[in-house]
């Protein structure tokens, strides 16, 4: 430290009263040492003035301690340098250490406070330590007394009443949890500390006099209380407030951990929530905290957002508000107008609502958590800069303003001669300046305040009663159709038979009165939405059903009347796609994901999304918890892409490639669990394979859609799994059970666990459909195949068509090195030379089986399996690389559109030809996709109804209006180019 450098000359008003102060410091028994020290370096008297000028108490302090004086003077440390938790633990443990007295402990424990305490104060108020600094320092301090007045306690007690030990004997501990700003990590200086006691769990000590834990450890607790804050000639060390421990103040003292858990989890109010945000062990068993705080996750923060803590953080920032409206709470600089609290409200009621998914707000301190909102992009990054340094600010000062007196105090001083001397210590020039900055930030954090969570803007005051005069059924029919034509109803009778079922739906008279006015509040605003969409009734039917099928769980109702933009975003949806209103149904927790509609819109890649899930299921606490990961995982992905396409952002190729690595990471990440599962119960699968052991891997591969990289909503996975065991010795090693069991019989069980782990319904529905008839034998063959007998099948036993469905076979998941093995072995199969009038005739033939078994009625074109439909064009192209692959292998990739642009590139197809294949591919793709979402059909079959018709003139691209000629003109197109290359399809045989 070179003070010279860090002081700027003193000028405080005051300065007179400083120097009388240092003069009294300086004719005390260490006072020739500082003014020896002083007079050789006038930085370092500018310093001691400024501090003098501004604290009372550390003069007081020096008076009462000349050591103090000679330590701050001759021990660079004590000025020079800033200390850890650690350095500051020693002075605590080396200050009581000798005493076996309870009046001496207390005595040492409150003297190393005090001087500790000035030299905090000292070192802040001169300039040389900032806030994280002083806070961290300050929280070290407490927690350093907290541990020594527990291990004192502890040491009488167990002198008294033995060892608590549990009923198998072994010991029992006791935990402090340290709350609020000391949980944080942030304590301010002059401030109470808020603790919660708990211990192992029931049972008794073993000494002479035993009593029961609970006997014990409320003895214990009420002993640190005292240590700690019981008045005496030194002061107190630290206040101590109980009142947030389970029960409040009508609580026992100390609880057993169980005890604590079953109130949170049955017991637990919001405002509970918000304060185990910043809970932190501090000391006695630290091990045993961190394992409660961890049981205590899922009730801090919710997986998905906790709508109902939306109402709950609205009501606290509504107290809040009441109370700065309060006179005696204008000027303080915590609890009034632009404070210190709101600052926290903000950042803890974000940590609650939006925790559970994002494990980067599930920290204890504000700055940080600052830093984490605006990595997570929750707040405009302008109301994070200016609450990040009004945070700074205004705690800064708020420790200048307690280190005066060492007083719990939020006010400002109120002689001028104090809050100049308090505007010096903030380095400014006068109070007017400083006061002007302290209002400046105050108006700032009040409005960043005043727009979180404000009241829903969702309608005028004019419109709001007719509408809910409307949902409430308190108008005449004609009075309801007008209301609802003005709001934009095309069809108002069909909204007000909705509304009717409505009302009449079972679900409504199970609710509770809190679940009927979150329901009575949303539904004017839903109403209002819907008629904002382009087809109001429609979409408010939809609705209607996502409410019916959310039912009872009214939580969703409060996200939606009070979120106007979530509940746009969801009435329209729901009114574009009966697909996403049936999902959405199934899935009510996605309704948090439309909160935010910059992130429901935007594109994601591959590494954002393999990044989330890993982080879901680092959270995930069992199996079943993993496997529902997997499954929100998909939904998530699911709606996002849908939504974008819906809005017309997403192409097909987008859309089929977002699906597909959803499959293939969730299909990753199941196999990864089965594998787990497996190998701790049976051991590795090895083999001795040329005379090396080694272990054996296994391999999912994907076909058709999956393998091909085109999914579509709702498609299954054509799946096929392969191992590479060979050689002697094919048995499992390293089990738990101790027993080795056959590599063929390991590998079916993986595989039919992967099924399982896929295909099963848990409480988030199924993940996917697997269709495993593709593999050799099809049903009546092994589940698992080993690459060499899969080899040999397609070598020597393969139809055609099992080499056109090979065509589209890609590695998903799985042993890399078996994946470079697959496509090794693939293009070893498929690049052999045909007879190329036996393949076409195989083709045609497979073809014509086809038409003859789904042969859709007359006048009807279904534009999958149809002649001149999607089959059409992939036996096209199939047939074409079967064909010319000997020749030509850079055609065989596995994706339609990939294969025919090689084709095209090769000069295998005619520009003209591939160009009205590749639009007819991407016009039959889009559409599937667009009636599953506007639909919900599987199938899109053209008619002659001229209503279905127009709509599906109305979900093409503007570019395809009208699309059903389009569709007729390209049906003829791709038929005569199927028919150019192989003749009209037949059944023979």
């Amino acid at each position: 430290m070179t003070t010279s450098a860090q002081s700027s000359p003193y000028r405080a008003p005051e300065e007179s009263a400083a120097c009388i102060r240092l003069s009294d410091i300086i004719g005390g028994s260490s006072g020739t040492l500082l003014a020896e020290a002083l007079l050789a370096d006038t930085g370092l008297r500018d310093a001691w003035l400024r501090v003098l000028a501004s604290s009372p108490f550390i003069h007081r302090e020096l008076r009462r301690y000349p050591e103090l004086v000679r330590d701050l003077v001759t021990d660079p440390q004590w000025l020079g340098q800033r200390w850890t938790a650690e350095d500051i633990a020693a002075r605590v443990e080396e200050a009581v250490a000798p005493c076996t007295e309870r009046a001496e402990h207390m005595a040492a424990l409150r003297r190393v406070r005090n001087w500790l305490m000035a030299r905090i104060a000292f070192r802040d108020l001169a300039g040389w330590a900032d806030f994280p600094e002083t806070a961290g320092e300050s929280t070290a301090l407490a927690e350093a007394a907290v541990e020594a007045a527990l291990d004192f306690a502890g040491r009488e007690l167990r002198e008294r009443f033995g060892t608590p030990r549990l009923a198998d004997g072994s010991g029992a501990t006791f935990t402090v949890l340290g709350m609020g700003k000391l949980g944080g990590g942030e304590l301010n200086f002059s401030s109470d500390i808020d603790l919660i006691f708990a211990y192992t769990d029931e049972g008794e000590t073993d000494g002479p006099k035993a009593v029961d834990n609970g006997t014990y450890f409320t003895r214990l607790g009420r002993s640190v209380i005292q240590l700690l804050s019981e008045l005496t000639a030194d002061g107190f060390a630290f206040r101590v407030d109980m009142r947030l421990r389970p029960h409040g103040d009508g609580g026992a003292l100390a609880q057993p951990l169980d005890g604590m858990e079953e109130y949170y989890q049955v017991h637990g109010r919001e405002w509970e929530r918000y304060a185990l945000v910043k809970a932190r062990p501090i000391a006695g068993d630290l091990a045993q905290g961190e394992r409660l705080l961890a049981e205590l996750q899922p009730f801090i923060y919710r997986r998905y957002l906790d709508f109902g803590a939306v109402e709950a953080v609205r009501d606290l920032k509504t107290q809040i508000q009441r109370q700065v409206e309060n006179r005696r709470f204008r000027d303080n600089l915590k609890l009034g107008r632009g404070g210190i609290r709101e600052i926290e409200f903000i950042v803890q009621a974000f940590q609650l609502l939006h925790g559970g998914r994002h494990k980067e707000l599930r920290g204890r301190a504000t700055m940080r958590m600052l830093d984490a909102l605006r990595e997570l992009e929750l707040l405009p990054d302008r109301d994070l800069d200016h609450l990040e340094v009004a945070y700074l600010f205004l705690r800064r000062l708020e420790n200048h303003v307690q280190m005066a007196g060492d007083e719990q105090t939020h006010h400002l001083p109120e002689s001028p001669e104090s809050l100049a001397a308090l505007a010096h210590t903030l380095d400014f020039p006068d109070t007017e300046t400083f006061l002007d900055a302290l209002d400046a930030h105050r108006d700032r954090v009040q409005e960043a305040f005043d727009q979180t969570f404000a009241a829903p803007q969702t309608a005028d005051e004019e419109e709001e009663p007719p509408l809910e005069r409307v949902w409430r059924n308190q108008t005449d029919a004609a009075e309801g159709r007008k209301i609802l034509s003005d709001h934009g109803y095309l069809h108002p009778e069909d909204a007000l038979a909705t509304l009717e079922q409505l009302r009449a739906a079972p679900f409504l008279h199970r609710l509770t009165a809190t679940g009927l006015d979150r329901l009575n509040r949303l539904m004017p605003l839903l109403i209002g939405a819907a008629g904002n969409t382009p087809a109001p009734a429609v979409a408010l039917s939809r609705m209607a059903e996502v409410l019916e099928a959310i039912g009872g769980r009214s939580t969703y109702f409060a996200l939606l009347a009070e979120n106007p933009v979530a509940l746009a975003q969801v009435v329209r949806l729901c009114g574009g796609s009966p697909f996403l209103a049936r999902f959405l149904g199934k899935h009510p927790m996605l309704l948090d994901e439309v909160l935010n509609p910059e992130d429901l819109y935007a594109c994601r890649i591959r590494a954002s999304r393999e990044a989330a899930l890993g982080r879901e299921l680092e959270d995930a606490s069992d199996l079943e918890d993993r496997l529902n990961t997997l499954r929100r995982f998909k939904s998530i992905e699911v709606l996002h892409l849908a939504a974008r396409d819906l809005q017309g952002h997403a192409e097909l190729t987008e859309v089929s490639r977002g699906l597909t690595e959803v499959a293939e990471l969730t299909l990753d990440r199941a196999l990864d669990m089965a594998w787990a599962e497996l190998t701790e119960r049976y051991g590795r699968p090895m083999c001795t394979d040329g005379g090396e052991r080694r272990e054996a891997g296994f391999l999912v591969a994907g076909l058709g859609k999956l393998g091909g990289a085109e999914l579509g909503y709702g498609s299954d996975l054509d799946l096929l799994f392969l191992h590479d065991s060979r050689g002697e010795e094919q048995h499992t090693e390293g089990g738990r059970k101790g027993e080795a069991m056959d590599n063929g019989r390991f590998f079916a069980r993986l595989g039919q666990r992967l099924i399982h782990f896929v295909t099963t319904l848990t409480a988030e529905g199924a993940l996917y459909s697997i269709d495993m008839r593709l593999r050799p034998g099809g049903k009546s063959g092994a589940l698992v195949a080993s690459l060499d007998h899969f080899r040999e099948y397609q070598l020597e036993h393969a139809w055609v068509w099992e080499h056109q469905a090979f065509l589209r076979g890609r590695p998903v998941a799985g042993a890399a090195h078996l994946g470079a093995t697959f496509e090794r072995l693939r293009g070893e199969i498929l690049a052999r030379p045909r007879d190329e009038e036996a393949l076409a005739e195989a083709v045609r033939d497979m073809r014509g089986r086809m038409l003859e078994e789904h042969a859709s009625p007359a006048g009807v074109f279904n534009i999958k399996r149809d002649r001149g439909g999607l089959i059409d064009i992939e036996f096209l192209i199939q047939y074409l690389c079967l064909r010319h692959a000997h020749r030509t292998p850079a055609i065989l990739a596995t994706s339609n559109r990939a294969a025919l642009s090689a084709l095209t590139e090769h000069g295998l197809v005619d520009q003209q030809t591939a160009r009205m294949l590749d639009e007819a591919y991407v016009l039959f793709r889009t559409l599937e996709n667009r009636v599953k979402l506007f639909e919900d059909r599987a199938q899109v079959e053209v008619t002659a109804d001229p209503t279905w018709r127009e709509q599906l003139d109305r979900m093409a691209e503007p570019a395809w209006q009208p699309v059903v000629p389009r569709l007729e003109a390209t049906r003829e197109r791709v038929s005569e180019a199927f028919e150019a290359f192989l003749g009209v399809p037949t059944r023979t045989g």
